[in-house]
């Protein structure tokens, strides 16, 4: 019988241990910085992760060299903290979701990150998430958008998954961008019980706008590396995805176009599979950074957006409007947007008019 030296079996089991990490392919890959734990390029790396059921259970990178399809009519589960990072693309891609369900417990949330230019299309994906007015992000669904490029995003529908004071797409020195048949149903402002407890932190609205109340469902961000995005986990420099991005904080986000989209109320199940009534939509626009410049803003819906004064704003006021952005933001086009019961306004088209 052969008798290895103690240090040649170390360095056995090293290497064994270094194959199983590695595995047979692309799907499962342990990267250096350890911020995600599965890779996705091809379709049969989605395959994959799909049959050993781990696409909801581990943080994702889409590196796609293939345009790839989810399972049709697939229902996912999430009950804890997920993140999908998204690699910018010299080729266009396409990700369909394929009408894919994915609910999110109130014990967990769903982030997206992405960067540069993307040339990626994401459609066909619905996200019912838990959000209420008790926490922050828990149960919700946030895209955070670094000076990304050309992507589309196409019917998908959020229903009770915008966390309160959050968005849904925040970009961040973002150009050249469509989101086409968007739906954000519900808030986690929920009632006028909810809207009392935040206002109750606010002296006076107007010179103290609060957040938790304008939220926009898509925020159009400066590249502010100190909070375009949050807080916190949420800073720019603590994302390690955003560490190689040569961002500009004053970086303006340009050549925006939502249309087709609806920003409702929400009545139906969440993600916890409790009846929830939340009884308002929600804004876009924004409150940081001037000369947004243009944003086309046609054949959108919003309905019943909170609005806490009670007379029709003027000036900084128009914050709360649901569509919003500050003076000399220019080119801003909207065209046959329909507003329902917001109180106390008539005109809503909103564009704040202040230096």
């Amino acid at each position: 019988m052969r008798i290895y030296s103690k240090s040649v079996i170390i360095l056995i089991f090293l290497l064994f241990s270094l194959m199983i990490k590695v595995g047979n392919g692309n799907a499962e890959e342990i990267n250096s910085k350890n911020y995600y734990e599965y890779t996705i390029r091809t379709q049969d790396d989605l395959d994959k992760l799909v049959i050993d059921d781990k696409l909801v259970k581990g943080d994702i990178l889409f590196d796609l060299s293939e345009d790839v399809v989810f399972p049709r009519n697939k229902e996912y589960i999430l009950d804890k903290p997920l993140k999908w990072y998204f690699s910018p693309n010299k080729n266009a891609r396409t990700i369909n979701f394929n009408y894919s369900k994915i609910k999110i417990k109130s014990s967990g949330y769903f982030n997206w990150y992405l960067k540069e230019d993307m040339n990626l299309s994401y459609k066909n994906l619905t996200i019912t998430g838990s959000v209420s007015n008790e926490k922050y992000d828990f149960g919700g669904f946030n895209a955070m958008l670094l000076k990304v490029k050309n992507s589309k995003f196409q019917n998908l529908t959020f229903n009770q998954a915008l966390a309160k004071g959050s968005h849904i797409f925040d970009l961040s020195n973002c150009s050249f961008n469509t989101f086409d048949k968007i739906g954000v149903y519900g808030y986690g402002v929920q009632n006028e019980d909810d809207i009392k407890s935040i206002e109750s932190k606010s002296k006076d609205l107007l010179k103290e706008p609060l957040h938790d109340l304008f939220a926009e469902a898509i925020q159009f961000d400066i590249g502010a590396s100190d909070g375009a995005f949050g807080t916190g986990d949420k800073l720019i420099s603590k994302v390690l995805f955003f560490e190689d991005v040569e961002n500009d904080k004053y970086g303006i986000t340009n050549n925006i176009e939502v249309k087709n989209s609806m920003f409702l109320p929400y009545v139906g199940k969440n993600g916890d599979d409790k009846l929830v009534i939340s009884k308002y939509g929600s804004s876009i626009g924004s409150h940081t950074g001037y000369d947004i410049n243009n944003i086309i803003i046609l054949d959108n819906v919003f309905q019943n957006i909170i609005y806490p004064l009670n007379k029709p704003a003027t000036g900084f006021e128009k914050i709360y409007y649901p569509i919003h952005f500050l003076k000399p933001s220019k080119n801003i086009e909207l065209r046959n947007n329909v507003f329902i019961a917001t109180k106390g306004v008539e005109i809503i088209d909103g564009i704040i008019n202040y230096d």
